[in-house]
Order: C-alpha cells, then sequence, then structure tokens
C-alpha cells in the first residue's frame, strides 16, 4: 500500500490594531506563528540522539580552524516511545529531505545562518541510508532514503561537521528536517 504525505507550513501573521480609535494603540503589534507538521497514513515522531544523548535538537559542532573540517559528529534519529509502534508498522522506504531555515544547503553544505564566521558550513551526511550514503548534502530538498528495518532497528545515523571557512568567529544554522514513509 503506498503511504503518502502532506506536508504544509502554515504561516500566520495576525496585527493588532486600535483600529476602533482614531490614534494609534501603544499597546498594538505584530505577532507571526510559524506552523508546520505533516500527514501521514503511518505516522512516526522521531527523537534525535546526539552523541548518545537523547531529546537535543541542538548540535554542538565543536571548534575548528579556519578553512578545516572540525570532528565528526554523529546525530541518529530513533522513534519516539509514544510513536514506537506506528514507526514499526511501517513497511516501505523511509524518507528524510533536508532544507535550509534562514539560509540555504549548497555545495558547500548547510551555510551559516547567523554569528561572525558568515562563511562557515554544516556538513550533513546520511551513514546508514539505502540512498546517497555517505554523501553530503548538497541541494535543499536533498534525500535520504532508508529501509524500514533502519527506523525499527539502530536508527538513521548521519555524521556532521562544521567546516570552517575564512572567518574566525561563532556561527549558526537552522535546518528543517521533513520525513515521512514513501
Amino acid at each position: 500500500m503506498k503511504k503518502t504525505l502532506i506536508s504544509s507550513v502554515v504561516a500566520l501573521a495576525a496585527i493588532v490594531g486600535g483600529a476602533a480609535n482614531a490614534a494609534p494603540n501603544a499597546n498594538a503589534g505584530t505577532l507571526d506563528l510559524n506552523f508546520s507538521g505533516t500527514v501521514s497514513t503511518t505516522t512516526c515522531a522521531l527523537d534525535p540522539s546526539v552523541g548518545g544523548v537523547s531529546g537535543k535538537n541542538t548540535v554542538a559542532l565543536g571548534q575548528t580552524n579556519p578553512n578545516t573540517l572540525g570532528a565528526d559528529v554523529e546525530v541518529v534519529f530513533k522513534p519516539t516511545t509514544d510513536s514506537a509502534a506506528s514507526c514499526n508498522a511501517g513497511n516501505t522506504d523511509f524518507v528524510m529531505q533536508w532544507e535550509g531555515v534562514g539560509s540555504q544547503i549548497n555545495a558547500n553544505g548547510l551555510q551559516a545562518s547567523s554569528g561572525a564566521a558568515s562563511d562557515s558550513y554544516v556538513q550533513i551526511k546520511a551513514t546508514n541510508s539505502k540512498t546517497n550514503v555517505n554523501k553530503m548534502a548538497t541541494t535543499e530538498r536533498f534525500q535520504y532514503e532508508f529501509e524500514p528495518s533502519v527506523v525499527k532497528g539502530d536508527g538513521l545515523k548521519y555524521t556532521m561537521n562544521l567546516k570552517g571557512g575564512s572567518i574566525v568567529g561563532d556561527m549558526m544554522a537552522t535546518a528543517r528536517v521533513n520525513y515521512w514513509y514513501k
């Protein structure tokens, strides 16, 4: 049975104004809310584990010298406790798709979105995928496919590195990871 996914991101901008008054309301403002989610016939929530510690959405890549590739940091995605039964019900290939938030993924990796080291990158590679194994994510919406047994077993394994550019300082980058059973 073919599994399908409908994914949408909805942005809502709510403007609170003093429309009832002729003078502007000093307490009025703008609020942007970002919503994301997925609809799938087989739901599977994942929990990232960084260096063996689960529940981490922040990956500390450490330090590296200019124009140097930093140390490997292993990140493993496994089903959450609450969704393990649903994840285990999946019997088709599992897809993880990567894209930059506030920056782009290009031939050098995920570009820094902020910080002084603006010419630095995060290099992302799946190490136990069915497709693109050990190949760095080099484009927006770059996809890795995994066997269903990997989701149920050892998890979806990645190696990530900081690739220093010529500018020294801190760097930050954010990726959005969409995932689904095919």
